[in-house]
């Protein structure tokens, strides 16, 4: 298992280039003098409409059925699968072609070392992931919602890259974080971990790296076991928290630590009616020594404020979050259901839910219904 390595600032920051796409175009002669491919219309659109939509109906919207929503099916949603649900799926659901598991549009500005002083004696070492239009070169101007990723008890923000770099490419600015102290032997108090997320959102909001590229209203946090659970007291305490996504969170403490220690900090119950955010979580039930029944996934959705969501992955193991080449290390049984498809639920999640709770973006509610999609025979969902 990989430990996190604490590095010195003469550690050289990493920037990883993305990708900007672009179209071809071609063009013909018609005989009306235009340059349309052939028609009468003298439009430059290839039809004989006269409209510049490229179809034959006169309607302007680019499809043979005249209806007017841009496909050729004729039912009139939009996509060409004929089941009037606004999709290519053609499964009726209104999901099948969203493809959130998928990178979103946007490149991605990387930087691996963040050096963030939370406060004169504690520093947060942290990776950047953001939205970027010119190749990774820098960020784009946004704003863009702000999410602060946390990791699991002994790992670091590295085996998390692929769900910061997957963030950023659907528009979100994310800092994943390393909890301090978090190595082989993770912290006994978790109540300063939170704090420290607090300072970090305090210290993107006054970063000039940031300056017109951050909604300040628009915040959001997500965390693996340990990190979920710091996520939620974070959440608890800070207001200006509108949406949490919990990766398999656990509401433990460390060995030795009980009710009436000067460390103990619970979330669940105890701070969940607290919570300004909306609550999604993703879990699984199969490792009761890494994520106790009692103290699961479960917990966090079943004491949260509604609405929230809650999917259960089948089979799947605690570690399956990671993007570790192995299954587990200590966390067994394994699970039989893959890490790939955990983690593309994970990524389908992330996206929508904050989408949906930070953007408004009503046109996830049908993602969030894992109706269909990679691994959807895999989960059972709950709402509130």
């Amino acid at each position: 298992m990989r430990r996190l390595a604490y590095l010195s600032f003469a550690t050289a920051l990493l920037f990883v280039l993305g990708c900007a796409e672009g179209s071809p175009s071609a063009t013909g002669t018609d005989t009306a003098g235009g340059v349309d491919a052939g028609n009468p219309g003298g439009d430059g659109d290839g039809d004989t409409g006269g409209d510049g939509d490229g179809d034959t109906s006169g309607d302007g919207d680019g499809d043979t059925s005249g209806d007017g929503d841009g496909d050729t099916s004729g039912d009139g949603d939009g996509d060409t699968s004929g089941d009037g649900d606004g999709d290519t799926g053609g499964d009726g659901d209104g999901d099948g072609d969203l493809g959130l598991e998928e990178p979103g549009e946007f490149g991605v500005f990387f930087n691996s070392l963040l050096v963030i002083n939370v406060s004169d004696e504690r520093t947060v070492f942290a990776r950047l992931c953001a939205p970027s239009t010119n190749g990774g070169t820098t960020i784009a101007p946004g704003p863009f919602p702000l999410i602060i990723a946390s990791p699991g008890a002994s790992f670091g923000a590295d085996v998390y890259a692929s769900y910061c770099e997957h963030m950023a490419s659907w528009g979100f600015i994310v800092v994943s974080q390393n909890l301090i102290g978090n190595v082989v032997i993770p912290p006994s108090a978790h109540g300063p971990l939170a704090a420290d997320t607090s300072a970090v959102i305090d210290w993107a909001l006054n970063q000039a790296l940031f300056r017109g590229s951050i909604a300040r209203d628009k915040i959001g946090l997500a965390g693996h076991s340990l990190g979920g659970k710091v996520s939620f007291l974070t959440a608890a305490d800070d207001p200006r928290v509108g949406a949490v996504v919990g990766w398999d969170p656990v509401d433990t403490n460390g060995p030795g630590i009980g009710p009436g220690d000067a460390d103990y900090t619970s979330a669940t119950p105890e701070r969940m009616g607290q919570l300004n955010a909306k609550v999604a979580v993703i879990g699984e039930t199969l490792n009761p020594f890494c994520a106790p029944l009692q103290q699961n996934f479960r917990q966090y959705f079943e004491h949260a404020p509604s609405p929230a969501l809650e999917i259960e992955v089948l089979d799947a193991g605690h570690e399956a979050w990671t993007d570790e080449t192995e299954d587990c290390r200590l966390c067994t049984p394994c699970g039989t259901t893959p890490k790939d498809t955990v983690r593309a639920l994970t990524r389908r999640l992330n996206v929508a839910w904050f989408r949906r709770h930070l953007l408004g973006d009503t046109a996830m509610d049908a993602a969030l219904r894992f109706s269909s999609g990679p691994g959807t025979d895999k989960v059972v969902v709950r709402t509130k």
